[in-house]
């Protein structure tokens, strides 16, 4: 009997995700259409600052079809990736396909980013980041766990410099985490530099520094935000992001006494990674990678905070959410046209 009630509470939980998934796949695919229809993102090439990694990777996707294919499948195995973040974890406090299609919702109703982009490649660092800095919590090899998240940072500052600014976070986390010691800051201090040792090699092996310049330059060019340039159609869907996560952080302070030591030490550095990343964007005027960053922890935290609200009510919220940011997308992106 009591089997049997199991089954019958799972199948009643699980049941409601099935309308929210269809709804994501169908705003997604709305999105990407209307980014394939207008030729968002062609050609790839075309970037303004040619002393750019991706400007000689954006040369390979020169076919609009295979652009849009290989983005849309790069944006499921990532949101797959920040799925696995949350369930290892348990941050959603159960298992639940919330930021999984959080995140496919937030990447695709921001079609500057289509089809594939700096930010592509960003994400998977990012995913790479977390989980291996996540893992190393209390792992008798930790050393190793942050070498690898500084790769993977190391890697994402080649087409995004400011991503050097989450390495002094890194080691904010370390020490959350209680792992912060000369070991584990000197493997994740090689880790970035090795990367830019070898960077730096291969210029003088081309006698062409114009991609380390252009990091630096991109590095140093800080450009404050106007409140115009804030407040832009195109902006709608990323504080709507911004909102719900200042929503779902008060929610989870007010109900941290509920979660386990582990957990509020990951949603407090995920936490440090948004307001970080919010920084960065009035720093940075018209960084489109840098909003990008926003939506790995973000999603995270907001489907923790739907799930905390009841099952039927994170549903119903979802939805409204979904048809809010495709209402946004719609205003800041088909109307321009």
């Amino acid at each position: 009997m009591s089997h049997y009630y199991y089954r019958t509470e799972n199948q009643r939980r699980s049941l409601p995700e099935l309308p929210a998934m269809i709804l994501v796949f169908a705003v997604s695919l709305v999105c990407w259409g209307a980014g394939y229809f207008y030729s968002t993102g062609f050609p790839m090439h075309a970037v303004e600052n040619q002393d750019t990694l991706w400007y000689f990777i954006g040369k390979i996707f020169i076919n609009k079809e295979i652009g849009y294919i290989v983005g849309f499948l790069t944006l499921l195995i990532s949101g797959f990736a920040v799925q696995r973040i949350s369930d290892t974890e348990m941050l959603a406090k159960e298992r639940t396909r919330l930021p999984f299609m959080l995140f496919l919702l937030f990447f695709s109703v921001n079609t500057f980013l289509l089809p594939v982009s700096e930010a592509t490649i960003i994400i998977i660092c990012l995913v790479v980041y977390f989980f291996e800095l996540f893992r190393a919590y209390q792992a008798p090899e930790a050393g190793v766990s942050f070498f690898g998240s500084g790769l993977a940072l190391g890697m994402a500052s080649l087409f995004a410099p400011q991503m050097l600014f989450f390495l002094p976070l890194m080691w904010v986390g370390m020490y959350k985490f209680r792992a912060l010691e000369w070991k584990t800051f000197w493997a994740s201090l090689v880790a970035v530099l090795m990367i830019y040792w070898i960077l730096l090699a291969w210029c003088v092996w081309t006698n062409d520094f114009s991609l380390f310049a252009g990091l630096w330059n991109g590095l140093i060019h800080i450009r404050f935000s106007t409140v115009e340039a804030l407040f832009q159609y195109d902006k709608l869907p990323m504080w709507s992001v911004v909102i719900l996560s200042i929503i779902s952080l008060i929610h989870n302070r007010m109900h941290s006494f509920n979660t386990s030591n582990r957990t509020r030490m990951i949603l407090s550095f995920l936490t440090d990674n948004i307001i970080l990343t919010v920084a960065l964007i009035f720093l940075y005027n018209d960084n489109a990678v840098i909003q990008a960053i926003l939506y790995v922890p973000a999603a995270i935290l907001i489907a923790r905070f739907l799930r905390s609200t009841g099952y039927r009510m994170a549903i119903f919220l979802f939805f409204v959410m979904s048809l809010l940011l495709l209402f946004s997308f719609i205003i800041s992106t088909v109307w321009n046209f």
